[in-house]
C-alpha cells in the first residue's frame, strides 16, 4: 500500500510538470524508470479463469494477442450436399407421367422442326443450309430416339402383363434376359431400316466405327 501511494505521489508530482522538465529528469534517472512510474501497466486479468455471466456474450480477448485475420465470429453450419436423383424427398420417376407432363415440349419441338424445314427451301447460302440440315437431322433423331424409347416401354408392360396372368392361372412366367431383349430390339431396327431403305447407310456407317476402333486399338498398343 506504502509503495502504491508513493507512486501515486509520484504521478502526481510528474503531472504537474512541463515536458522540458520530465524530459530532464528522464536524463537523470533514466527512460525505463521514468516510464514505469508514468506508464505501469495495471495487472491483467486471468483470461484462462475468467467465466462470462452469459455464454451468449462474446469471449473477451487481451489485447496483446494478434487477432486472426480468419476469425469465424458466427458459427455457420455446413449445408449437406443432397442430389435429387437418388434422394427420396424428390420422389420416384415416372417416365410415362413425365412424358404427360411434358407434352406440350414434344409439341415446341415439332413447330421448330416445320420452322426449321420452311427456312431450308428458302435458304440460298450452301453453308447457312447445311447448318439447318443438320438442326433438322438432329430433331428427327430425337424424335425416332423418343419413338423406340416409348415402344421399349409398352413391350415392357405388355410382359409384365402377360407374366401376372401366367401366374395367376398357376403357370411358370417366361422372363426374358437382356440379351433376349437386345437380340429382339436389333431384329425390329433391322427390319425399321429395309423399310426405309436405310439398311445400306446404317451398314456402312457402321463399318465405319468398327474400323476406326481398330485403328485406335492398333495405335495405342
Amino acid at each position: 500500500m506504502a509503495s502504491t501511494s508513493k507512486q501515486n505521489n509520484l504521478r502526481q508530482e510528474l503531472s504537474e510538470m512541463t515536458f522540458e522538465e520530465i524530459q530532464c529528469l528522464r536524463d537523470k534517472i533514466g527512460t525505463k524508470l521514468c516510464n514505469k512510474v508514468l506508464f505501469e501497466a495495471k495487472p491483467e486479468r486471468n483470461l484462462k479463469n475468467f467465466h462470462r455471466e452469459n455464454k451468449n456474450r462474446p469471449r473477451e480477448e487481451s489485447s496483446k494477442k494478434q487477432v486472426s485475420r480468419f476469425r469465424e465470429v458466427i458459427p455457420i453450419k455446413a449445408k449437406a450436399n443432397r442430389d435429387p436423383r437418388f434422394g427420396d424427398l424428390s420422389g420416384t420417376y415416372d417416365d410415362k407421367l413425365f412424358r404427360k407432363s411434358y407434352y406440350f415440349v414434344k409439341d415446341m419441338k415439332n413447330n421448330e422442326k416445320k420452322e426449321l424445314k420452311i427456312a431450308y427451301k428458302k435458304e440460298t447460302d450452301p453453308e447457312k443450309k447445311q447448318e439447318l440440315k443438320l438442326l433438322i437431322n438432329k430433331y428427327e433423331n430425337q424424335e425416332r430416339s423418343e419413338k423406340r424409347k416409348i415402344e421399349k416401354s409398352v413391350k415392357k408392360a405388355e410382359a409384365q402383363r402377360e407374366q401376372k396372368e401366367q401366374l395367376k392361372k398357376g403357370q411358370k412366367p417366361f422372363y426374358r434376359t437382356k440379351s433376349m431383349s437386345h437380340k429382339q430390339e436389333l431384329v425390329e431396327k433391322y427390319k425399321e431400316l429395309q423399310k426405309g431403305n436405310k439398311l445400306d447407310k446404317y451398314l456402312i456407317r457402321k463399318r465405319k466405327k468398327l474400323l476406326q476402333k481398330e485403328r485406335k486399338n492398333e495405335i495405342n498398343v
